[in-house]
């Protein structure tokens, strides 16, 4: 098992890969030149996203030079699912790039910042500053659910539906069956 911690160090970013199993610091990676705003892994690969306009995707197993992705603005969410990295950023876009042929799609919808994507195998998911979580196909929009009173920061795609947080205190599960907030609850104050 690994874990990645995204950290500042002096005047550059870095993402530290860590051994959970042997509880020591296995690499500092030094991908980009500002923030990473989000990280994922699979079996093979770490994926970074920074506000530096670009992706990042590099072996767990060796050193290698990384693959970069770029983008026009900073990119603010990661998701590898099946052979495709989902990224949302700045310019209120969700790109599905695929990591063999390096295609990639343009989903536009949000009208700012994309701050988190998931997908299943069907969906993808993207919550935005906008205060809008985004359902699409991979090609076209399915639907928009409105509903948080502020920015979304947080979406994950579940079997039945998709839940969300937002900057306002509230967390929503929103059914696939109705596209409507089947449950909220309020956090904090």
């Amino acid at each position: 098992l690994f874990l990645l911690i995204s950290t500042f160090l002096i005047s550059f970013f870095s993402i530290r890969e860590w051994s959970l199993s042997r509880q020591s610091l296995l690499r500092v990676l030094n991908l980009h030149t500002a923030a990473v705003n989000a990280l994922d892994l699979d079996t093979f690969f770490i994926y970074s996203a920074s506000g530096d306009r670009h992706v990042a995707v590099l072996p767990h197993t060796h050193v290698a030079a990384p693959t970069r992705f770029p983008h026009p603005r900073g990119v603010a969410s990661i998701r590898a699912h099946g052979g495709q990295i989902i990224t949302g950023s700045g310019d209120g876009h969700v790109r599905v790039i695929c990591t063999r042929s390096r295609d990639h799609r343009v989903l536009r919808g949000h009208v700012d910042i994309v701050r988190s994507v998931d997908a299943d195998a069907r969906r993808i998911a993207s919550g935005s500053y906008d205060a809008t979580i985004k359902i699409w196909d991979g090609k076209r929009l399915l639907h928009t659910l409105a509903g948080h009173g502020s920015r979304v920061y947080c979406v994950h795609v579940g079997a039945t539906g998709v839940v969300s947080a937002s900057v306002d205190g509230t967390v929503a599960f929103w059914d696939f069956a109705y596209n409507v907030p089947m449950a909220r609850a309020l956090i904090g104050e």
